[in-house]
């Protein structure tokens, strides 16, 4: 079974992580939460959520995939970190996947993983982007990389991961349930 890593920083986008958390899960896709302080972790809307681990206790043995929500000041809060950016960057010489939607392909770039690469990304952050382009795509999967463009794409991205990773089976049966 796959494992997903999601990260939560303060200021995450309650719509992206709710939805991809949420999807996952449905499909029996171990999920952990990942804060990068302990205690709850407030959204760009005031949500709390409280994670099921800290960074600093992950291993890079716990997951298959690294999932960075957006969110605004989430993303810059992930991109200042240097533990989240050095996950990233061990993630990506490990060969895991990752996966980031809306600003969260900034914190990528920032960490020096997708260069070369084409994502989406939320237009109004693309001007961040280093050496890699911006696509206007809802989802973009390139290899062992998924990037989503915005809030609004979340549903579209959590199904993208799901049917990457879940059995198609558990695929069939949640986008049955959910009317998709």
């Amino acid at each position: 079974m796959s494992r997903f890593a999601v990260l939560l920083a303060e200021g995450f986008e309650e719509i992206e992580f709710c939805t991809i958390t949420d999807i996952l899960r449905r499909a029996d896709l171990e999920v952990k939460i990942v804060g990068l302080k302990n205690g709850l972790t407030g959204g760009s809307r005031g949500i709390r959520i409280m994670p099921d681990m800290y960074i600093d206790d992950l291993k890079t043995t716990d997951y298959e995939v690294l999932v960075l929500p957006g969110g605004n000041p989430g993303f810059i809060n992930m991109g200042k970190d240097q533990r989240v950016l050095e996950l990233i960057r061990t993630a990506h010489t490990e060969n895991k996947y990752l996966a980031a939607i809306c600003a969260g392909p900034a914190v990528l770039s920032r960490a020096g993983v997708i260069n070369g690469k084409e994502v989406a990304i939320y237009p109004g952050v693309k001007h961040l982007l280093k050496n890699c382009t911006a696509c206007d795509l809802r989802v973009k999967v390139e290899g062992k990389l998924i990037t989503g463009r915005s809030p609004q794409a979340a549903m579209d991205f959590a199904l993208t991961l799901m049917d990457m990773f879940a059995k198609p089976q558990a695929s069939k049966v949640v986008r049955d349930e959910m009317l998709v």
